[in-house]
């Protein structure tokens, strides 16, 4: 076999270096959509809860009910249809979320609960601002996974890592305590609001 010197085409090293920088642009590319898709769910779920908490607040000001269905809270206005499949609301991650109404107590308040999210979404739901003063209606946030942590809504509340209790709206340093489960891949977010 003679080498030619006009010879035209790639060698395999050639073509493996094209490939392999192919490879790294699709890498790239993926990380960049699944960071997108990322930041759209959360925006989707902090528009949801949003209008839930404003929603309920609206609805029951007069009238507390023991308890709601998912339906019931549909034809309340409080989800909307699409929300509610065979009679279960689904949040925008596509797990359960669940509504518990506490009306005879002192001060009525009711618990919106984001069932099994992702872990990764866990920090950026926690860190949007759900109410800083007590006007907003906000009594606490929990977050479960392998334990639970409860924010809770006091002016004068010291952070406690030991005892799991911090203030709101949650400092980084104690929502990534509370979003860094060592035993779960998805934690429940609840949202306890005042009526």
């Amino acid at each position: 076999m003679t080498a030619y010197s006009d010879e035209k085409g790639s060698s395999l090293v050639e073509v493996l270096g094209v490939m392999a920088i192919i490879a790294t642009v699709v890498v790239i590319t993926y990380s960049g959509i699944a960071k997108a898709n990322q930041k759209i769910k959360v925006s989707q779920a902090v528009q949801q809860v949003s209008n839930v908490v404003k929603s309920m607040r609206i609805q029951f000001s007069a009238f507390l009910p023991e308890s709601a269905t998912a339906d019931q809270l549909v034809q309340a206005g409080v989800y909307e249809k699409k929300d509610v499949l065979d009679g279960k609301a689904v949040n925008v991650f596509g797990t359960e979320m669940d509504m518990i109404i506490a009306p005879y107590v002192e001060n009525p308040y009711f618990v919106f609960i984001y069932k099994d999210i992702p872990v990764r979404a866990c920090v950026d739901l926690m860190m949007g601002d759900w109410g800083n003063d007590p006007s907003s209606g906000l009594k606490e946030i929990i977050v479960n996974a392998d334990h639970s942590f409860n924010f809770v809504w006091k002016k004068d509340l010291v952070s406690s890592v030991a005892g799991n209790t911090f203030t709101l709206l949650p400092d980084l340093d104690a929502v990534k305590i509370a979003c860094t489960p060592e035993s779960a891949d998805t934690v429940s977010i609840s949202w306890v609001y005042y009526f």
